[in-house]
């Protein structure tokens, strides 16, 4: 596609996710364009026709072209999807991905074809992406310049679903002046859970429960205690029972879990949505299990007086916590390769890194440029370093139905009164009976 119509394509499709024209709402006539844009008419009409044989216009003779009603849920070829629209710097990806590859358009709203998602989306939509395990080696045959144990977490059922672009461990944020006014003891390596809880009690005397920790019934929250306690969901290199989530261990996690909760709250359950923007303001005690993707957050915030700590530790459990990353993953409609090589190449090449290390965007997977972004004169930063090897990742089910039920069983056990033990049970046998019936279809 020639730079003028790539140019005029990315502006329409801009100004329609912009709302400055809604679903069913008429477009300007091609001669507006042509005078707006500074394009021909023909190439005008053509970049209009494209859009119409993709869903996402619609011209109807002698009354005009007008958006479709279901212009969202088209999948364009060329278009990429990034996750992560909410930190300050990261709305700089688009910048400098349509500057190295204009004829990529990128949206926060839609699916794109090439995406940039988190470790949870992508196990719990596994089936919808294509193997990337060629491509990556066609494009970088020397492994060795890359951290590889983030990739790990996507490599299901043989594939590999997603490139890392940068991965962290979580951590959590804490405001060490709300902690001293309450009189709390400030958190410190190797904390226990009883510790933790302590803290809290403290912070409940001078700090409301919503500003004190972001509890959230997620995957991604929820499964950093039950790893810590010794659990998981699953565990594919058992033999006979690889399902673990009524084993004793997954049980105490999900219930210190739920616990947190009622100190907090009670039996209710309330969260703040602008929690992050609170913590930023100095107004919030501790974030939630956080990666260092947060401190892009607060340097752009400005904010000083902040300090980390890793997961209080559960005796008896283990010295773990949940890997994030964002990677990039294709989906199985991707007809264009060349772009899709060329856009790796980009994400996880060295201009790219460099930048994300400069903006302290989580730890790029290439090793130069992650030791060019971590300060290691800060402790607060060095933790990441110290927490990294103790990354888990392997959460996922092999299949996206039941990982999204799994999951959410779970986060309703957890935001409810329902018996844990009995709930966990509940679901764990759902589990079993999928896995059986599926082996019995592989062997026959």
């Amino acid at each position: 596609m020639e730079e003028r119509n790539i140019f005029l394509r990315n502006h329409i499709l801009d100004r329609i996710a912009a709302g400055c024209w809604g679903a069913g709402e008429k477009l300007p006539g091609a001669r507006e364009f042509v005078a707006e844009t500074g394009s021909s008419l023909p190439i005008v009409q053509g970049v209009i026709d494209q859009l119409a044989a993709e869903g996402i216009l619609e011209t109807i003779p002698r009354r005009g072209t007008f958006v479709q009603f279901q212009w969202k849920e088209r999948l364009l070829q060329g278009s990429m999807h990034i996750f992560r629209s909410i930190h300050a710097r990261v709305r700089e990806f688009d910048t400098l991905i349509n500057r190295e590859i204009p004829e990529l358009w990128i949206t926060h709203d839609m699916k794109g074809v090439f995406e940039l998602q988190n470790t949870g989306y992508i196990q719990s939509h596994c089936d919808e992406y294509l193997d990337l395990s060629g491509l990556f080696e066609e494009c970088f045959p020397d492994r060795t310049a890359f951290f590889m144990k983030p990739f790990d977490a996507f490599r299901i059922g043989g594939r590999l679903l997603a490139v890392p672009v940068i991965y962290s461990p979580r951590v959590i944020f804490y405001n060490p002046e709300l902690f001293r006014k309450a009189g709390a003891p400030l958190p410190f390596s190797g904390w226990s859970w009883d510790d933790f809880l302590e803290s809290v009690r403290c912070l409940k005397k001078s700090v409301p429960p919503d500003r004190i920790f972001n509890w959230y019934p997620m995957v991604t929250e929820y499964l950093n205690l039950v790893v810590r306690a010794g659990g998981c969901l699953i565990d594919w290199n058992r033999q006979g029972d690889e399902v673990r989530i009524d084993a004793p261990e997954t049980r105490r996690g999900l219930h210190l879990f739920r616990a947190l909760r009622h100190e907090l709250w009670g039996t209710q359950f309330h969260r703040l949505q602008d929690y992050e923007q609170d913590f930023l303001a100095g107004k919030a005690a501790m974030s939630s299990l956080s990666p260092r993707q947060f401190m892009t957050d607060i340097i752009s915030s400005g904010l000083r007086d902040w300090a980390t700590v890793e997961l209080p530790l559960i005796p008896g459990g283990a010295d773990l916590n949940v890997q994030a990353t964002d990677a990039l993953c294709i989906r199985r409609e991707c007809v264009d390769f060349k772009l899709a090589k060329r856009l790796l190449q980009f994400l996880l090449g060295e201009s790219f890194q460099n930048r994300l290390a400069d903006w302290k965007y989580g730890i790029p997977v290439l090793k130069s440029a992650a030791g060019r972004s971590i300060d290691f004169n800060d402790p607060r930063d060095v933790l990441f370093v110290t927490e990294t090897p103790k990354m888990y990742a392997t959460y996922h089910l092999e299949s996206v139905d039941l990982f999204n039920m799994v999951c959410a069983g779970i986060g309703q056990l957890l935001a409810g009164e329902d018996d844990i033990d009995s709930g966990c049970k509940e679901i764990a046998d759902m589990v079993r009976t999928y896995l059986k019936i599926q082996k019995r279809r592989n062997i026959a």
